[in-house]
Parts: C-alpha cells; structure tokens; sequence
C-alpha cells in the first residue's frame, strides 16, 4: 500500500508542478489551443501566449505536456472589420489516469475590442493563474488522502 501512495505522490507531484529548467522554480506548464483566423482574436491569443512566457508561476507549454490548457476559439462579429473579437475560453486539465483525455474545467465568453486586447490577455491570464490554484488544491487534497491511508 506505501508503494501504491508513494507512486500517485510522484505522479500527482509530476503532472501539477513542475521545475523550470532555467531558474529551478516551480512553475506550472500551460497548453494554449486556439482558433483565432481573426485580427483582434490572433492578437488577443498572441498576448495571452507572451503573459504566459512572462509568468512567475505559469509557463508556456505543449498541450501534451501541460497540466492546464486554454482552448481559445475567436471570430469577428463585424465581418472581419478588425475592432473587436469574440471569444470562447474552455479550461481543461488532463484526467490522472489517462493524460491524454482532458477533462472540463470552467469557461468564459466574451468581447474584446481592439483597443483592449491587453487587458482581456491579462483577465484571461489571471483566471488561468486561478485555473491553476484550483488544480494545484485538489492535487494536495488527494495527496493528504492517500497519506491518511
């Protein structure tokens, strides 16, 4: 049974936090998935994708490699007239037992005008960043669970 314990300890510890090669912080990998053929949204997807690089405790990732993925859909409303987008935000993170299946986080809709595509990224970005939180808590709720045993 300690076996058992200590192998979900390295597994749960593995897939929600992982080191930076570069500084050794702990830092959780972040998938971004987008359809975004237009203007504002290509940007908006652009600037959620440069937060994520410059992240303390997020970096960016392939979705195969990711404990979080942001699948971003965006389309313009105005007949590609460029001043605003429309987008969709599904947050997924992979089922324990089979990575390759993800699982339904939360969501977000949304508009964006041209003129503040910045601070949609940051929104986006910091419901990511508590996306995250979450995870990173049930990951340690189950690791005191199956410590208790």
């Amino acid at each position: 049974m300690r076996i058992r314990i200590l192998c979900w300890t390295v597994a749960l510890t593995t897939l929600f936090f992982s080191a930076s090669a570069a500084g050794g912080e702990s830092k959780a990998h972040i998938g971004v998935i987008s359809t975004a053929e237009d203007t504002v949204g290509s940007q908006l997807v652009y600037k959620i994708k440069e937060g994520l690089r410059s992240s303390k405790g997020m970096t960016l990732a392939s979705p195969d490699e990711s404990v979080v993925q942001l699948r971003v859909i965006t389309l313009d409303p105005d007949d590609n007239t460029g001043r605003r987008t429309i987008y969709s935000v599904v947050w997924t993170v992979p089922q324990f037992t089979n990575k390759s299946a993800k699982l339904y986080w939360t969501s977000s809709v949304g508009i964006c005008g041209a003129n503040r595509i910045s601070s949609c990224a940051e929104s986006l970005i910091a419901e990511t960043d508590k996306v995250v939180s979450e995870v990173q808590d049930v990951a340690r709720n189950i690791l005191k669970e199956l410590n208790k045993k």
